[in-house]
């Protein structure tokens, strides 16, 4: 009786019912609109800064099919004597993003192009910065729905004038049998400064329109005309002493259609209402078995956790069956009972993937009718999770304060369950395992793009944008309503030969906000339909720049409206990729011949034997520093015993040999060694050079002994020429890795503990942000074999700044050294992200992809080393990634899935294949940091970035001082003794107060060989001068 006395009302009524409730609710203005800047043209926080007063505005706003677009055309003036940069921030509705930019250029409006959110700050910022006289420009997404347009130059008495277009979609206010009624609320502010202001506004032919223009206050009136100007609003004001301007609201009423179809050339809408009959009902009484999922990660709240404990109670106080298992990285083994959630200990990252695949398992056998996920969403481990499809409708629920709403929302719609926050909602508990009315599936034929196309719920009615490259007619059919009760809508879709601008630019906001949910995966799609579409995205700002010069300078392509400097622009940038692809091309050949000669043929093919030099006398040519530092080595030798003289034993003697061939080096190296002293550059002292030096009496010079200082030890063929045994006896062949002894006080404590795992989580409470303290704890784990902890105490990191590429790249060299392949990859995969401008990004992947068989992409990103052009401080490593390149083919062959470089189209002047008896290489976690790699060999000559070939033929590579490494230690053929590596950690050049590092060493014995053994250990270096002795390689 209510609905039909409803549905006879008059119509006009309900819309200016409608209208009050809208008007009452959307009364609060916006800030005015000020355009801010600084007189010095960059703009300080601490500087005061001064408005440019907007002079004029026009705003357009255009309604047709349901949809809104609004122009806005602003005119700011600067009155002072200065060139200033301004900066205007402003607000837009909920689910609003612009769509269109400009800035006149000489009297032209002249359209932004789409370009990365970082890219656009920084050309804006260089031009600021190099005070250019050329016209700059962006509009960027600060937040939400905060937006901020920064512009530049404002000359003085001068004025600027730019555009802002967005689109959206009319809200749906109220249904009757009839009409379909809705609303648009334009919020605009009626500046102090303006001079003139004009609103058009254009509605396709409606059966009912109202316009009405309000303030602040419950003042408003209602205008007859589609134009409003400055007299219109200043009437409507002066009614009211203390009103400000709020806004004008458009409400419509058009015939109530269950489906609406907007017919064009390319671009198509489909809008679909909610079938209110079809609302299904779920019996109170039915009791449920669910199963529960509950997030223990590291960034979890105790809060949250007794929020959510209570709605748990709730639907178990129903009669609900639970069945509660905790998760982070893993799902545990066993259930819980409800009351033991108070219990639970956070620790260890999220996968939200690994619940999915565990629940559809559990499903199979114990029939669940839904599960509940309780989580803050934020997915640290995984790369499938959009691609996994949940078995039962899944209800996550979270309490936390930051949450991640796209993937909650993402898995309830997919699944046919809901996402709840329970921040801002209350009584949960009776909405869950309550099915709703959804969009479940979109089919098209290839050549047609839908979005939505994943489940979405309808919440009074949903609109599929659809974009066609088909010239014929085509149909779409769309699954509504719910998983188990369904209908499907086909229509028939028939191109026309006009396109609509409206309707593709709501299908390009569409598609963003999907893709947007997926995080990084569609990155480059994202911006490729920004740059399609012109608009703005969560990674894309909108630039406009004046001359070729800037688009060309920085690599940026001219819009359509200025067709000829695009031609040109496009013209010079065919070229330009030529010659990039040339220039890789030249660069893998160039570096393969210096492979060749310094690597190759001056160092592998060249043989190397260990050959004592006959005693010398103290008769030299050169005498000075070379002359006083062998009498000061000769004075601490022991004398023959057989002899009274002062002659040298024969091992001493081959103490002094070995001492002259490093000065000789040294000499080599610099004709006054003066190079060696300034060694990129690093100054070297007593304490820098090694644990123990002899200088000559100028302290001139110092250098590390050739020997040990008891000489307990020389080489074996030393030995055998005094005619003695051999000093080294025979070893193992194994790895021998040093352990690690932290004296970190929660270190002590966990090692006296009988529960070491226990001693953590009590210690975690007092060092809860520390990566430091994540990472000795996970060592002490891994080194003890529990590798399960230890990978559980990392992920911890990966928790506390999710883009830190410092503190991702020490986790995945850890889950490296634990075997953990897949997790290890997951994290490079991100560090490539964020850290794509460095060639270890690269070169991390590609050694956890060849370990994981993946052998062709492994070439290919190693490949990439090798032919990209990157900054000075990386020189070398090409070298590195040749090598390792060929261990990637070598590794194929041996494992049978054999790819060859013809086969990935890579150079064969890469090809080199050079199998030796060891190598070591180092990388470390923190850029700008200066590791260095010393091996001692049973010689007991030691090889560093001061003496980087030994007579045995010990190679060390380039010193990598500003850089990530790696530093690598080759040797074609063993002798027989022991080998001992340690890293130093020599200096720091970031400019910021990070102390430590983390260093990978990787070690391998017959290197690129059938027997190939290898070992890797990851170890904290705290500070600088820091040296640690890791690791021991036996020969026997």
């Amino acid at each position: 009786k209510k609905k039909k006395m409803e549905n006879s009302r008059n119509i006009e009524d309900i819309i200016e019912e409608e209208t009050n409730k809208i008007i009452e609710k959307e009364k609060t203005i916006l800030k005015e609109p000020v355009l801010e800047s600084c007189g010095t043209g960059i703009q300080y926080a601490d500087e005061t800064t001064t408005p440019l007063v907007m002079k004029e505005q026009k705003i357009e706003i255009e309604i047709a099919a349901g949809k809104v677009q609004t122009t806005t055309i602003m005119t700011f003036i600067n009155k002072t004597d200065k060139t200033l940069e301004g900066e205007l921030k402003f607000n837009l509705n909920e689910g609003v993003t612009v769509t269109s930019y400009g800035l006149d250029v000489e009297g032209d409006m002249v359209d932004a192009v789409p370009v990365t959110k970082e890219k656009a700050r920084v050309v804006f910022e260089t031009e600021v910065r190099e005070r250019s006289t050329n016209q700059v420009a962006i509009v960027e997404q600060v937040k939400g729905n905060v937006f901020k347009t920064r512009l530049y130059p404002i000359h003085g008495k001068q004025e600027r004038k730019i555009k802002i277009q967005t689109i959206e979609e009319m809200k749906s206010i109220k249904k009757t049998d009839k009409y379909d009624i809705e609303g648009h609320w334009q919020p605009i502010q009626r500046p102090t400064t303006i001079e003139k202001m004009e609103i058009n506004i254009k509605i396709e032919e409606q059966l009912k329109t109202k316009i009405t223009i309000a303030d602040n206050t419950n003042v408003h009136k209602k205008i007859n005309k589609r134009t409003i100007n400055l007299k219109d609003i200043d009437e409507m004001l002066a009614e009211t002493k203390e009103g400000e301007l709020g806004g004008i609201y458009i409400c419509t009423a058009t015939e109530l259609k269950e489906t609406r179809i907007v017919q064009a050339k390319t671009h198509m809408a489909i809008e679909i209402e909610k079938n209110m009959r079809k609302e299904k009902e779920e019996k109170e009484d039915e009791q449920k078995k669910i199963v529960v999922y509950i997030d223990q990660s590291h960034s979890r709240t105790k809060e949250a956790i007794q929020e959510e404990h209570l709605i748990l109670k709730e639907i178990e106080e129903k009669g609900n069956q639970l069945h509660i298992y905790p998760f982070n990285q893993h799902v545990a083994k066993t259930k819980i009972e409800v009351n033991d959630i108070s219990t639970i200990r956070f620790d260890g990252g999220t996968s939200i993937e690994n619940v999915i695949d565990h629940m559809n398992e559990q499903t199979k056998t114990e029939n669940y009718d839904y599960a509940i996920l309780l989580t803050d969403g934020f997915e640290t481990i995984g790369e499938n999770i959009y691609e996994k499809t949940p078995a039962i409708p899944i209800y996550s629920i979270s309490a936390e304060k930051t949450q991640n709403h796209a993937l909650l929302t993402f898995i309830g719609n997919k699944s046919g369950g809901g996402y709840y926050n329970a921040t801002k909602m209350s009584k949960i508990s009776q909405h869950i395992g309550k099915q709703e009315y959804s969009l479940l599936q979109v089919r098209a034929p290839e050549g047609v793009e839908c979005y939505p196309s994943i489940p979405e719920k309808i919440q009074g009615k949903i609109t599929l944008y659809a974009k066609s490259t088909l010239k014929e007619a085509f149909d779409i059919e769309v699954d509504i309503g719910y998983p188990n009760d369904k209908e499907t809508l086909k229509f028939h879709m028939t191109p026309t030969e006009d396109d609509s601008e409206l309707i593709a630019k709501l299908f390009a906001q569409r598609k963003i906000d999907q893709l947007g949910i997926f995080g990084e995966k569609y990155d480059e799609e994202l911006l490729e339909t920004g740059r399609e579409y012109k608009i703005i995205t969560p990674n894309t700002s909108l630039i406009v720049l004046e001359t070729l010069e800037q688009y060309k300078k920085y690599d940026i392509r001219p819009p359509a409206s200025l067709p000829h400097l695009r031609k040109e622009f496009d013209e010079e940038q065919h070229q330009v990729k030529k010659k990039e692809q040339e220039a890789f091309d030249a660069k893998v050949k160039r570096i393969c011949e210096q492979f060749k000669s310094q690597r190759y043929e001056s160092w592998y093919t060249h043989t190397f034997e260990l050959k004592p030099k006959s005693p010398k006398t103290n008769s030299r040519k050169k005498k000075g520093r070379r002359g006083g530092l062998l009498s000061s080595i000769r004075s601490i030798l022991p004398s023959s015993s057989s002899s009274s003289s002062s002659q040298p034993s024969s091992s001493a003697a081959a103490v002094i040999d070995v001492a002259e061939e490093r000065i000789e080096t040294l000499e080599n190296q610099s004709e006054t060694l003066d190079g060696f002293m300034s060694m990129n550059n690093k100054c070297c002292d007593i304490e820098e050079v090694c644990d123990e030096e002899i200088c000559d009496e100028d302290d001139e010079l110092c250098i590390e002994p050739a020997m040990d200082q008891d000489m307990r030890e020389v080489s074996d063929k030393v030995a055998e020429k005094e005619g003695g045994k051999k000093s080294s006896q025979p070893v193992a062949s194994t790895i021998q890795i040093q352990p690690y002894d932290s004296k970190a006080e929660y270190m002590v404590i966990l090692k006296k503990s009988e529960d070491p795992f226990e001693a953590y989580l009590e210690q975690k409470q007092n060092y809860h942000t520390s990566p430091s303290f994540y990472l000795e704890v996970a060592g002490y784990f891994m080194d003890q074999k529990q590798y399960e902890k230890g990978i559980t105490v990392l992920l911890n990191i990966t928790e506390l700044n999710l883009e830190d590429p410092e503190l991702l790249r020490i986790v995945g060299y850890r889950l490296f050294e634990a075997k953990a392949y897949t997790l290890a990859c997951q994290i490079f995969r991100q560090v490539l992200s964020v850290r794509p401008e460095s060639p270890q990004s690269y070169r991390d992947l590609a050694l956890v992809l060849e370990c994981l068989n993946e052998f062709e992409e492994a070439a290919t990103t190693m490949y990439q080393v090798i032919g990209r052009q990157w900054d000075s401080r990386f020189a070398e490593i090409e070298y590195t990634a040749i090598l390792e390149l060929n261990h990637i083919l070598f590794s194929s062959k041996r494992a049978k899935k054999e790819i060859t470089f013809k086969s990935l189209d890579i150079d064969s002047c890469c090809r080199y294949e050079m199998p030796m008896d060891l190598r070591v290489s180092m990388t470390w976690s923190a850029d700008e940091v200066d590791i260095d790699l010393h091996v001692i060999e049973p010689t007991k000559e030691e090889c560093y970035y001061g003496h980087n070939l030994t007579r045995i033929g010990g190679k060390l590579s380039r010193d990598f001082t500003r850089g990530c490494g790696p530093e690598e230690y080759m040797l074609k053929k063993k002798i027989q003794g022991k080998f001992d590596v340690s890293a130093k950690y020599f200096a720091n050049h970031q400019q910021s107060l990070t102390g430590g590092t983390t260093v990978l060493l990787t070690f391998y014995k017959y290197y690129m060989q059938e027997n190939e053994e290898r070992a890797m250990v990851t170890r904290p270096l705290s500070g600088n001068k820091e040296k640690l002795h890791v690791c021991s390689i036996p020969f026997s």
